[in-house]
Order: structure tokens, then sequence, then C-alpha cells
């Protein structure tokens, strides 16, 4: 209530000892006023946290915005009986959290357009304001800030684990086709926010769908997003949205929900992610922006790799080099090149097979015949030595298949599905591999790799689980596992 918004304005003015060290990537020391929802303490923490004047603005406006909704909930007539002083003050921070918020020129609810290129601090804004809104929150009796007071989602699974959130489709029930029922708009009972990332994916219709499951989700049909502030965050000058065939970006078609509705829009413009090699990131701004030159693609020609050397001063290229291929057959056989070839590296120089090495074969196969009943498939090895991952497509391309999935201790590998979201396991998250357990009693076979490279090889059917590790260190637990699953694909086999 009013009175214990007033209490914390006048009582909680400290200042308290953190790092930021989510913020700043430094574990240095630093005294700061405590979150008690003034116009003081937000732009103390902008300094301390050394946002950039993007940055800085972007969590003005969503913090200024967040602490108002507790003001808005304020019956006036509880002044009455308060001290004088109280009163004013309330007054007063109210009056400078408008102005800070924009309150006048975009109207009471806010939607907003976060917008800036990878690396330019969107996820930091995100973060230290979840950050400030949670401290503020604990000073507020009776009140609990969880994960449904500001919804933080994104339109693609992997983002929203860097969000710490979950997918905007899961959240928003934009996949529910039932009507939603009193369990769902419980949930939502507390929500004054939502965050979603990732907006360049969303089409028109998503959009609208969104509108309608908010206003639903709120209970208020006939206000926009059911009333709530939303933060759209993104990048619309990226590659357009992958899905299904006719899906349009947003910018090419008519949709008043974000075109005509949005009230805000913020562009951040640092280079955080650059900082230790500024002309690349002013080369790839320029390539985003359009306005690359001829001496930016002479630059980057200058690095031509060719047969694993730099063609124009042949040195080699890292052993930890990652690749980026434009088909996926490409990028499978570079992993199967580079596999064979650690394998035959550590037989060569110890002349045993590799110990932290595994091949997991794909079993159980069963094809599905003329009548539509499926037989077990006979010819297993034809299988495995003339398929690889892009011979295999699942239905709706949901998900991959590996014929022969080779792994080793500490390689890298990325899951394919949403698995579970809000614990970071979705579709495009990369992880170490740390273990593979096998079900009881199950001893390995020793195949060869080219008729000469012995590696251990087991089935698919015969490993319990696969213990991996989050690259990700913003996700805890960081180890987590996958079990082996049945998959329904169709095969290109010679």
């Amino acid at each position: 209530n009013i009175r214990s918004m007033a209490r914390i304005l006048l009582t909680k003015k400290s200042r308290r000892t953190r790092t930021f060290q989510e913020i700043t990537g430094t574990n240095e020391h630093t005294e700061v006023l405590e979150a008690n929802g003034s116009v003081l303490s937000i732009l103390d923490w902008v300094k301390h946290a050394k946002l950039d004047s993007s940055q800085r603005r972007a969590f003005e406006v969503f913090t200024a915005t967040f602490i108002l909704t507790f003001h808005n909930d304020f019956d006036m007539s509880d002044t009455l009986n308060m001290d004088p002083t109280q009163t004013e003050a309330i007054k007063k921070e109210g009056e400078k959290l408008r102005l800070l918020s924009d309150v006048d020129s975009r109207g009471k609810q806010l939607i907003c357009l976060l917008h800036g290129p990878g690396g330019s601090g969107k996820t930091t804004v995100v973060d230290l304001f979840i950050m400030y809104c949670r401290e503020f929150s604990d000073y507020i009796p009776n009140f609990i800030f969880t994960p449904r007071t500001i919804v933080i989602t994104a339109m693609s699974g992997v983002a929203a684990t860097l969000l710490m959130g979950e997918t905007t489709h899961k959240a928003l029930h934009l996949n529910t086709k039932r009507n939603l029922n009193p369990e769902d708009i419980e949930l939502w009972t507390e929500t004054r926010m939502v965050i979603i990332d990732e907006i360049s994916f969303a089409s028109a219709d998503d959009f609208k769908n969104m509108n309608n499951k908010l206003c639903v989700l709120k209970q208020k049909i006939y206000h926009r997003y059911g009333d709530l502030h939303i933060i759209f965050s993104g990048d619309f000058r990226q590659l357009e949205p992958c899905g299904r065939e006719g899906k349009k970006a947003v910018y090419y078609e008519n949709c008043p929900q974000f075109k005509n509705w949005t009230n805000c829009f913020i562009e951040l413009t640092g280079m955080h992610r650059f900082k230790l090699d500024m002309y690349w990131g002013f080369l790839l701004k320029r390539f985003r922006s359009g306005e690359v030159t001829q001496d930016d693609i002479d630059f980057i020609n200058k690095r031509l790799v060719r047969n694993g050397k730099v063609v124009t001063d042949g040195t080699y290229i890292p052993e930890d080099l990652k690749y980026a291929t434009y088909f996926n057959r490409d990028r499978d056989a570079i992993n199967t090149a580079l596999f064979e070839k650690r394998c035959q590296e550590i037989y060569s120089l110890t002349g045993h097979q590799p110990n932290d090495t595994i091949m997991i074969l794909a079993d159980e196969l069963e094809v599905k015949n003329g009548d539509k009943t499926y037989r077990p498939f006979r010819n297993n090895q034809l299988f495995w030595e003339n398929c690889g991952e892009d011979d295999c497509k699942p239905p709706r391309n949901r998900g991959r298949v590996d014929p022969v999935l080779k792994l080793f201790k500490g390689c890298l590998v990325m899951l394919t599905v949403n698995k579970c979201v809000l614990q970071g396991e979705a579709n495009g998250t990369q992880a170490e591999v740390i273990k593979v357990r096998l079900k009881h009693g199950v001893i390995p076979k020793t195949v060869l790799l080219n008729e000469t490279i012995p590696v251990a090889a087991v089935k698919a059917s015969e490993v319990e689980e696969l213990v991996l590790k989050h690259l990700n260190d913003r996700i805890q637990p960081s180890e987590f596992t996958v079990k082996t699953s049945k998959y329904t694909f169709n095969a290109k086999i010679p």
C-alpha cells in the first residue's frame, strides 16, 4: 500500500556493497543505493553498473515503468491519515518516475521495441532490470517477486535459456487451440510486465495471437495486450525468420499490433562483444547496416582458407576453430572428418584405441512397408556406413537423427529439440560431453574406422543416458542428462 511505499522511500536510503559481476564482468566492489523505487536509486544503479548511454535509457524506462505499476495501485484517499512528509515524498517520487519513463509522451502502457545487434547489451539491460525489481520487491510487505511478476520469454528456445525464461509460445499458450481455463488465467494474476526476446522471429499472426491470448489471460479483452507493459527485444536487421512456408517478417505485413501500437523505441548502439577487436566490430556493423565497403570485403578475403591453411600467408588454422556451413551435410562431413582425425592421431601416438571415445549406433530400426506396417530393417550396417545426419529427416524437421553419434569426452554437442527450456535445455543449447552411461552389463564392441582405426562402439539401446554440461555458465545446475529416444524419420538409403 501507499504507506509501505512511502516508508521504503524514506528509510531504505543506505548504500550496499555489491559487485554487479554479471553485468560488468568484473569482481570490483562498489557502494550502490538500495533499490527503494526512487529515481535517484535507479540512476545510481546505472552509474555503478557502467551501462552505456543507450542501455542507460532502456534501464531507466523499464525500471520506472515497473515501479509505477505499484503507484498505480494506490488508493490516494489513504493519504488523508498519513504523515505529510510521507505523502509529499510519494507524490513527488511518482512525478519523477513518470517523467523518467516518459509517460506523458507515450501513454500509461509501455509497448517498447528494444532494438540492437548481438553484443549491444540487450541481455545486460534485462539482467540489471530484473535484479533491481527483485530487490525492490523484497522491501514490499506481503509481496513476493516470482517468475510470473515479469514474465520473460523468447521466440526461440535457446534465446529463452539465455534470459533464464521460457518460450513465448509456451508461456502465452500461442499453440493452444482449446479455450484457456481458470488455472491458466490465475497464473497471470500478479503479472505486471512481459518481455519477449528474438521478436524478429514473430510474424503478423504471432503478434495477433499474442495480443488475443494476453487479453484473455489478464481478463481485459478490450485492452492492448491485456493492458500489460510489453518489451519486445531483438534485431530486425538479422536474417529473416525461418519456419513454415510462406512465413514473412512482420515488416512485410500489415500488423497494427506491432507497427501502430509500439509507443517506445530504444536502439542500443554499444559494441561490448567486440571490445577486444573493435575493427572487426565496426566491419560487422557496416555489413548489418548495408554500408559494406570494398575494403571490408578485401579484408575478409585476406583470411581465405584452403586445405587448412590461410592462402595469403600459409599459416595453419587453429585446431579449435569453429566452422559455419551453409548446408547441414557439410557440417556432418566436417564433424566426421575431425572425429576420424582425432582418433587417428591418438591411435598413431599410443598404439591403442582412444579410451575417451565412443560411437553410438542407431538400432532397433524398422521400415514401413506397403501396407503401412513396420518391419525390422535387416541391413543396419548399410544404414550406418552410408547415411549421415543430413540423410535422415524427422517429420516437419523437428529434431535431428544421427545414424552414428560420434562422441568423446569434452566434445561439444547441441540439443535439437526443446526438452525443458526453464532448465536451459532447448533447441540450440550447446553442451560439453562429460560421460556416457551404459546399461548394466553392456561391454562396448570395437569397430574399425577406415578399416584401420579401432574405436569403441555401442548400440543406442545399450545406452542409459548421456551426461552433459551447459556451456552457458549462467544455467544452474550446469550438468544435465539426455536419454535415448525412438524417432520416426525418412532416410535416404543407397
